[in-house]
């Protein structure tokens, strides 16, 4: 967690950047949301902060991922290496 914001003297920019999502209560958010099916009682990373994966250097962001993976069914997403390269 970043103890501030830079040129932010009072602190408001970085209250509104991370905690005011779920005012009142005070909640650290970065932005990383998951959604909980209530009837298959599953999770969907909705996805990261940054949005971007780099494996062995070429980027990608979680839409690749969501648009090869099968909403009816729950999935995960490893990173590995082979032959000297790494994959997802």
């Amino acid at each position: 967690m970043p103890l501030g914001l830079l040129d932010d003297e009072d602190g408001s920019r970085f209250r509104a950047t991370y905690f005011d999502e779920f005012l009142p209560q005070v909640v650290w958010n970065q932005a990383d949301m998951i959604q909980r099916h209530s009837y298959s009682k599953g999770f969907t990373v909705l996805g990261r902060s940054d949005g971007v994966l780099n494996p062995g250097g070429v980027r990608f962001g979680t839409t690749e991922l969501y648009n090869i993976t099968d909403p009816e069914f729950e999935s995960i997403v490893v990173p590995f290496k082979e032959d000297h390269d790494e994959k997802v």
